[in-house]
């Protein structure tokens, strides 16, 4: 189904929504970049006639480099090759040309852990960098704040690095406990990458949803080949197809619930009740489907105060090692090498 109207109520009645973080930015028929989601964009926030925060005076981009539309994934790939290429530690391994980043990740993993670890914290430098200049998705704010306090768990599983995660977050303002996890790649270790349903299955534990419950949620993404793992893990597959109606067929072919153009149009105009009725509303319908009774109001939307955020234990060993391990790591600045 690709109704966005459904699909407003529908995302309102799941019990939690997983959200990819990173997808593309468009020019809007204005001339305005807009982000369609599923968060924001990470490197695609360089744009302009500005250069990254990163030194490119050497190295693949050297010279004036205008990137209108943001710095897009061919041009990331090329640098992190470039700073394999060059890195002291990494000679002796193949790194080949590619339009994806994650792939150098895939073909340090097939020449084993060392080129694996190399690659992955490449990326992950050229990640951190993007952070600051990344662009929310439109709406993205209002909607997930919204969303948790009708009472929806919500989480991130994304391929980018979770301490990139955690600090994208951070910088628009949204570590303030709407997400109760953040699942991404960690700095060492194996990878985990969606399609693969590993991440979807951690963020379900640490919010706390047993198996049985994963078809009761949501999983937002703007990748078709992630549908994959929306389905091997039991969730149901809401598609960001950027407008794009040849994605949109490619979404439901896939096996999406729905497809539709982008968050912004996941927003229920209106006040908080408004978006509470409807919600109201479509659990009303899927508990007498189920010959349930509806459930009381009072346990589908939570107060306006909300909780202090808490990251678990496991989650902050895990940022402590990745931070750790980036203070050690060897510099960008294609001058050091890296």
């Amino acid at each position: 189904m690709s109704n966005a109207t459904e699909a407003q109520a529908w995302l309102h009645s799941r019990k939690f929504v997983l959200w990819d973080m990173d997808g593309p930015t468009r020019q809007a028929g204005n001339g305005q970049l807009v982000v369609d989601g599923p968060l924001l964009s990470l490197f695609h926030g360089y744009a302009g006639n500005r250069r990254s925060p990163l030194r490119y005076d050497i190295g693949p981009a050297a010279g004036s480099v205008v990137y209108p539309e943001g710095l897009p994934a061919p041009e990331i790939a090329k640098h992190v090759r470039w700073s394999l290429q060059n890195g002291s530690g990494s000679r002796g391994y193949t790194w080949r040309e590619t339009a994806d980043p994650f792939q150098h990740l895939h073909d340090g993993t097939a020449q084993g852990p060392a080129a694996r670890d190399m690659a992955n914290l490449a990326l992950t430098q050229w990640e951190m960098a993007a952070v600051p200049a990344s662009r929310l998705g439109t709406r993205v704010a209002a909607l997930t704040q919204r969303l948790w306090h009708l009472g929806v768990k919500q989480a991130v599983a994304t391929n980018n690095a979770e301490l990139v995660a955690h600090l994208a977050l951070a910088r628009h303002g949204l570590d303030d406990g709407r997400f109760q996890a953040v699942v991404g790649r960690d700095i060492d270790g194996d990878l985990h990458l969606k399609p693969e349903p590993h991440a979807l299955v951690r963020a379900c534990a640490e919010l706390g949803i047993a198996d049985n419950q994963r078809s009761e949620g949501a999983f937002v993404e703007d990748s078709v080949k992630n549908v994959a793992a929306g389905l091997a893990a039991g969730i149901p597959v809401l598609g960001i197809t950027g407008g794009d109606p040849d994605k949109a067929r490619q979404f439901l072919d896939a096996g999406a619930q729905f497809a539709v153009p982008s968050v912004a149009g996941l927003w229920i105009a209106g006040r908080f009740n408004a978006a509470a009725a409807i919600r109201e509303q479509a659990l009303g319908q899927q508990a007498a489907a189920h010959g349930l009774e509806p459930p009381d109001r009072a346990t589908t939307a939570r107060p306006l105060t909300m909780p202090t955020h808490h990251v678990p234990e496991a989650a902050q060993a895990r940022q402590r090692s990745s931070s750790l391990a980036l203070d050690k790591s060897p510099s960008l600045d294609p001058g050091t090498g890296m």
